[in-house]
């Protein structure tokens, strides 16, 4: 380990902000659950990320906590992996860089940090999803979401659509039998119905089922929303736009599903059940 061997002190680089410590990483305590990044890489990725760490060190430094039962992992869990299976394979690695973090650092600080650092491997489509509903259950703002990562409260809100999906679906996503882009379009195509969503994947998937990913040009039919799906649709996205509480924007959607009914006595019957 080059970063190891030249050094011979715990502080590397002392700021006014931050600093930058030589810490063991057996003593890091680290709860993989708690990091919103699920996949870690290819198995070529994540060999060539071993291979960097045992040539060069951990360039980035990794986000700890000091606690009184030690340094507690916030940032760098796709690293700290890396560190500790070339650990396994007998290389001891006597030191790994730290910075830690101040004591204001809160929960949505380090979901966060996922997004905004832009170290390492960016996190998945879904990855972000279930971020992005992590701090809405902390009570942040599709608005205030989109300041702070600097994207656009449009594409914050439709990555948080796909947080909402089936589990089916996500995992589709997940796998990579389709795109988050492929399957955010034909949701808006089904007028916001999971489950006209959910059996369409499913019945292209199974046509197509020696394909490793199916792209929208697969769908056999794509249902083409009426004017009253489309007008719903809009009117859903200005009730998220306008930050209307989830409850009433899913009893809009709940009418709009209902228009898919096939008689008047279904519509009638699935409208008294919202009302």
């Amino acid at each position: 380990m080059s970063d190891t061997a030249t050094l011979e002190t715990t502080e590397i680089n002392k700021t006014k902000k931050k600093d930058v410590f030589l810490v063991d990483p057996r003593s890091i305590i680290f709860n993989a659950d708690e990091n919103p990044r699920k996949f870690y890489g290819t198995p070529a990725e994540k060999k060539e990320l071993r291979e960097s760490i045992r040539t060069n060190g951990v360039e980035v430094a990794l986000k700890v906590m000091n606690t009184p039962e030690g340094p507690v992992l916030k940032h760098g869990f796709r690293r700290m992996d890396a560190v500790m299976s070339i650990i396994e394979e007998g290389v001891d690695i006597k030191y790994v860089k730290c910075e830690a973090v101040g004591r204001g650092y809160s929960e949505a600080d380090a979901l966060l940090d996922h997004i905004i650092l832009n170290s390492g491997r960016p996190l998945t489509p879904m990855e972000q999803a279930n971020v992005f509903k992590s701090l809405i259950k902390l009570e942040w703002t599709q608005v205030q979401i989109a300041e702070r990562t600097g994207m656009t409260q449009s594409n914050v809100s439709n990555i948080l659509k796909l947080a909402d999906l089936p589990m089916k679906v996500q995992n589709m996503i997940n796998n990579g039998q389709v795109s988050s882009t492929m399957v955010l379009s034909l949701l808006k195509t089904c007028g916001g119905d999971h489950k006209k969503l959910e059996t369409i994947l499913e019945t292209t998937l199974a046509r197509f089922a020696g394909k490793t990913k199916v792209t929208e040009k697969d769908v056999a039919v794509a249902p083409r929303p009426s004017k009253y799906h489309r007008l719903f649709t809009k009117s859903i996205e200005v009730l998220q736009t306008n930050e209307v509480s989830a409850t009433k924007i899913h009893k809009v959607e709940a009418i709009l599903a209902a228009l898919d009914s096939s008689t008047p006595e279904e519509l009638a019957e699935a409208l008294l059940k919202i009302v």
